[in-house]
């Protein structure tokens, strides 16, 4: 089973799905980060990619993609800055005070050079890619004596620098280790973590944005799947 990457909304205070009885673990979401906006940090990419996310924009700002808002109204929010986008080429948005936003927009575009994603098609209503993650079966003997540390590492790093947005664990179908939701999925991340938790750590990652071929057709990029049930 695979799931659907999370869309933002309003009352979503994190991303991830959490449940008391499971092994997953939302508490180490960093929300209010703006992961690789940092200008002149993002790096020259030619690839196009795709994603589904709220769009808000609040007063002379200009638009952001917003992965996850805030709990109040308007709502608050916004972690990418949006280039060539017009609230004219959709239908459906919400205005209250200065604010204006709406759910569920697929946006395709180019990372831009400050940081920003610049789109390359018109904006439309879209449904969420797939997660490349599957969560059929809990692993059996796995326990935070495995994944615990390298969480604990990973707490070290600069979630902005390298467009971290969360760190869990990931316990499902034979891996026993962590899952790193990022905004995009580059060889300098995973250089860096790679460096950070050694050769052979159990390290998944899932892709706020996925590379528009891929999520076009109904797939999405492979996880990292190195040795299930080692320990770091």
């Amino acid at each position: 089973m695979r799931r659907s990457l999370v869309i933002a909304s309003i009352g979503i205070a994190a991303l991830g799905l959490a449940d008391s009885g499971s092994a997953l673990d939302i508490r180490r979401t960093t929300p209010g980060t703006t992961p690789g906006t940092a200008p002149g940090t993002t790096p020259a990419d030619t690839t196009v990619y795709r994603t589904v996310a709220s769009v808000i924009q609040t007063g002379g700002n200009p638009p952001m993609i917003a992965f996850v808002i805030g709990e109040s109204y308007p709502p608050t929010g916004g972690d990418i800055v949006l280039h060539d986008f017009s609230w004219d080429q959709l239908d459906g948005e919400q205005t209250e005070s200065d604010t204006t936003w709406l759910d569920g927009v697929e946006l395709v575009g180019q990372r831009a050079p400050d940081g920003g994603f610049t789109l390359t098609q018109p904006p439309k209503l879209g449904e969420p890619p797939l997660s490349p993650l599957t969560y059929d079966n809990l692993t059996p003997n796995c326990d935070e004596a495995t994944f615990g540390p390298m969480l604990t590492k990973l707490d070290t790093l600069d979630p902005e620098r390298i467009g971290l947005v969360s760190s869990n664990e990931y316990t499902f179908d034979g891996h026993c280790g962590v899952v790193l939701t990022v905004t995009f999925d580059t060889p300098e991340l995973r250089t860096t973590v790679d460096r950070l938790l050694g050769p052979g750590a159990d390290v998944s990652y899932d892709p706020m944005f996925q590379p528009a071929d891929q999520a076009a057709a109904g797939s999405a990029a492979e996880p990292v799947q190195t040795v299930p049930n080692s320990s770091p």
